[in-house]
């Protein structure tokens, strides 16, 4: 384990805003803080995993350095199919077993996908996983898979070793860190979907998006919003100790004038089945609720989620950033 400063503003001044083990993988029975720097106000995991460790905080099951194949879309189509349906909702929400997969699989309000990719676009995706399962809630057409087969310009970065077999399939040239990216590679569009929040300097990544974007080049960002709904309520639901920072949007403003560049779109959203899983596995009085509450009850709070989204204070955040000029 290592204590570490600030990564912006190199302070070794914080306060402790909540200490928890890692109760989502189950990994290990260290104790971890989340702490708020007192001089620009960056949420990060302190101490944490070196680099050089952090690997065995993964579980082997880790979804998205999978591959996917059409039994899983099936199945993935099914309960998306039923979870639409309330009277079926209605009648398995008395079975264990679909009422979970149910859950699991309620949609958050539709929206457009934020990036557009052209097929002569230059495109790296950063933390990439498989190449399948990190478009989250955007679903397969998203992923590098579908992008392979109309885009031959698709490089990747993903430091897992396993997932990293799979994602030769669907890239030009994929990489174990943006450190091994060549100098004369420039990029049109680059996409962190989940994943820097996973990263141990993330001050590095924005220097990099500075250096290798293109003049008209964009950057898609999707993080967890530690300022969301869920986090004011119990700022311990974080994924730790895997997710290393804990960012707000003025975390990534600072980062982004600090290298000249400007956040040009900005939206937050909110999954309802985040709560009923956290429920399952935080100790928190008001997310008990959620242990029992129905499947078409937990679909009338989404309601109430898509009003807090509004108000960009939900639980996930979107941004689109591009050079300042």
């Amino acid at each position: 384990m290592e204590y570490v400063k600030c990564n912006f503003c190199n302070s070794s001044n914080y306060k402790i805003i909540t200490n928890s083990k890692d109760l989502i993988h189950n990994t290990s029975n260290e104790i971890f803080s989340i702490v708020e720097c007192l001089k620009c106000g960056l949420n990060f995991t302190n101490p944490r995993p070196p680099i050089t460790e952090i690997d065995k905080y993964y579980s082997s099951d880790y979804s998205f350095f999978k591959d996917d194949n059409i039994f899983k879309s099936i199945y993935r189509k099914i309960f998306i199919w039923i979870s639409e349906k309330d009277f079926l909702c209605y009648i398995f929400n008395k079975v264990p077993w679909f009422r979970k997969k149910i859950i699991f699989h309620l949609k958050t309000k539709s929206f457009k996908y934020p990036q557009k990719i052209k097929p002569d676009d230059v495109f790296l995706d950063i933390g990439s996983g498989s190449g399948v399962g990190n478009t989250h809630w955007w679903g397969p057409q998203e992923s590098l898979k579908e992008y392979n087969k109309w885009n031959k310009t698709i490089y990747a970065v993903e430091p897992n070793k396993k997932a990293h077999k799979i994602l030769k399939n669907y890239v030009l040239k994929s990489f174990h860190s943006i450190d091994d990216i060549e100098e004369n590679i420039f990029f049109d569009k680059i996409r962190l979907n989940w994943s820097l929040e996973h990263v141990h300097d993330p001050a590095k990544y924005f220097k990099f998006f500075s250096k290798k974007l293109k003049k008209n080049g964009e950057i898609l960002i999707c993080i967890p919003n530690f300022d969301g709904h869920i986090y004011r309520i119990d700022p311990s639901i974080s994924e730790l100790p895997v997710h290393l920072y804990h960012f707000k949007l003025k975390n990534i403003q600072d980062y982004c004038t600090r290298n000249k560049l400007k956040i040009s779109y900005f939206k937050t959203f909110s999954y309802v089945n985040m709560y009923y899983f956290s429920s399952l596995i935080f100790k928190n009085e008001y997310l008990n609720q959620f242990k029992s509450i129905s499947i078409n009850s937990l679909k009338k709070f989404q309601e109430y989620l898509d009003i807090v989204d509004d108000k960009n204070l939900g639980n996930d955040m979107i941004l689109k950033i591009r050079h300042d000029s």
